[in-house]
């Protein structure tokens, strides 16, 4: 019984982490797609097309692990 706790304790906490980091993965990315696209990105501008692209990252992560 304990082991199959601990199982899904680290199971839980591996998908935690991957949902962490592909979050700031994903807001790192899309902003520099999108310094690529536009030759100067504000600061506010910037810190919104992280935000932006951070939330949709978290979103597609989390339907794809729990599927709601």
């Amino acid at each position: 019984m304990a082991e199959s706790a601990i199982i899904d304790f680290i199971e839980e906490y591996q998908a935690g982490v991957l949902i962490a980091v592909g979050t700031l993965t994903g807001g790192l990315l899309v902003l520099v797609a999108a310094g690529q696209i536009v030759d100067t990105l504000e600061s506010m501008a910037a810190l919104g097309v992280f935000v932006a692209g951070a939330v949709v990252t978290f979103l597609s992560l989390s339907y794809l692990l729990y599927g709601r």
